[in-house]
């Protein structure tokens, strides 16, 4: 390659190199206010709801519209989180490719003993031991609280309202491994 072009290559590599971390960072930073932002919501659904409930002015359908509200949130919030973490770890990826590549080269000696990632292949879509994804299940969980105290307050039967738990606990589990699980195969 013309020594020209070597260099705008590198430029360019460089430029990249560095957006990638800020795209990294703004990607993790969307994510943390998103999960503040909702874990703060659900604080307020559940103190709106019980302190309704004490007033008693309420019936208990509009607290269960209420809830379920907070259900759809949820459910809006999850995609989007899953979503973003998609973006993280294609970003991630890159950065740990481009790394690799210039460290193989052992740059002024640098033979990377801190262990900083190279493997284009991590982080893993769906690793279990991720901070973001148990975020995610813990979200999943409120999810499936907010359906059966609505379904509880719509309904007034225990056993639905359980059954409707479980149910979207595990569904919401399924499609989220699988959503995640079918983008290590792209």
């Amino acid at each position: 390659m013309e020594p020209d072009k070597q260099y705008q290559s590198l430029e360019f590599l460089k430029i990249d190199f560095q957006e990638c971390f800020e795209q990294m960072r703004h990607y993790d930073r969307l994510f943390w206010q998103v999960t503040a932002g909702i874990f703060s919501l659900d604080a307020a659904i559940l103190a709106t709801v019980f302190n309704l409930l004490k007033s008693k002015y309420f019936p208990t359908s509009v607290l269960g519209l209420v809830v379920l509200g907070g259900f759809i949130i949820g459910i809006i919030a999850l995609w989007f989180l899953l979503k973003n973490r998609i973006y993280y770890v294609k970003v991630a990826r890159f950065v740990n490719e481009v790394r690799k590549q210039y460290l193989e080269n052992r740059p002024l000696g640098v033979e990377n003993r801190a262990g900083l990632y190279t493997n284009p292949e991590y982080p893993k879509y769906s690793n279990l031991a991720s901070s973001r994804l148990t975020s995610v299940y813990i979200m999943i969980i409120i999810n499936s609280f907010y359906a059966f105290v609505g379904l509880l307050f719509l309904t007034e039967n225990f056993a639905i309202a359980l059954l409707s738990f479980v149910f979207l606990l595990i569904i919401q589990v399924i499609l989220t491994i699988c959503f995640l699980r079918s983008k290590e195969r792209i």
